[in-house]
């Protein structure tokens, strides 16, 4: 809904260049720093990792991969997982 609210008041209260210059900020990824893409892309497979292995160190087992094992036995069954997903 946030950006529903920007793009509809961009699109009211701002010129056509003012939108071009938002767009045109928005679609550069040159941009943005390559360590960013870093702390971008590494941020929730170190926390996973992390939770994972204070789950092992306090005595839990650890991942439990059944729905990964499933959908690689059965790839037909992430689409119903995928829309199950969408709805929330």
């Amino acid at each position: 809904m946030p950006t529903l609210a920007v793009l509809l008041l961009l699109n009211r209260y701002k010129s056509p260049e003012e939108q071009k210059h938002y767009w045109r900020r928005v679609s550069d990824f040159k941009s943005i720093n390559r360590g960013w893409y870093a702390v971008l892309f590494l941020t929730v497979p170190i926390l996973s990792a992390i939770g994972l292995l204070f789950d092992i160190l306090l005595g839990g087992k650890g991942a439990e991969l059944e729905m990964t094992v499933n959908i690689i036995q059965n790839p037909l069954m992430l689409i119903p997982f995928a829309i199950i997903l969408h709805r929330r």
